[in-house]
């Protein structure tokens, strides 16, 4: 599968949430820096490096699914995007220490001393891509336009209502973006483009 632009901007950005599938079926969950490159076919994989041969990685050797979750660091909204993918992992012995090595770099600047000299080859955990979602410009949820969301029915519903109850009380209606948050409902005083439902 071929990412889009944006969800290749976001992978390497922030670190990853890997999860895999422990022996007895529940979850094992750990964060990994990941990077995305193109195989001989066109598709796009995700890559993690791994110095030794740690629970995440005995777990693909025997049960190759695998679901990744890379959420960005743009807090505009309420709601930060997130990259969800799943997939198929496959280990690959050796080249840990370089990819660790331009991932630090790409972090941190050059010489941060990681991984230290004389690390072991370690492994590569190559992901086929097989199903893409979150919340983004890569996915189809009905709430996400133009980075933010739009207002559910629920929420439009609400706002009448405290738009009423504001009056009586005399507050002003410019706030109650920040009053109906703390009453728990998900909104954004942010303006959308008129493609969105904003009532």
């Amino acid at each position: 599968m071929k990412l889009g632009d944006e969800a290749r901007q976001l992978i390497g950005s922030a670190p990853a949430t890997l999860v895999t599938v422990n022996r007895d079926g529940s979850p094992q969950i750990s964060v990994v820096w990941m990077v995305v490159e193109s195989t001989p076919d066109g598709d796009d994989e995700l890559v993690s490096a791994h110095l030794g041969e740690h629970l995440k990685i005995r777990n693909i050797r025997r049960d190759s699914r695998v679901a990744v979750t890379i959420v960005s660091t743009d807090d505009s909204g309420i709601q930060p995007p997130y990259l969800s993918i799943k997939g198929t992992a496959r280990v690959e012995e050796g080249g840990a220490p370089e990819l660790l090595s331009e991932i630090a770099t790409r972090i941190a600047g050059p010489h941060t001393g990681f991984p230290p000299a004389g690390s072991p080859p370690g492994y590569l955990n190559r992901i086929t891509i097989e199903r893409v979602g979150g919340f983004g410009p890569w996915a189809s949820s009905p709430h996400w336009c133009s980075g933010q969301f739009r207002r559910p029915t629920r929420v439009r519903v609400w706002r009448a209502s405290l738009n009423a109850r504001f009056i009586a009380a005399g507050t002003n209606l410019t706030a109650w973006p920040v009053a109906t948050s703390r009453l728990g409902v998900a909104v954004s005083s942010r303006s959308c483009s008129s493609r969105c439902d904003w009532a």
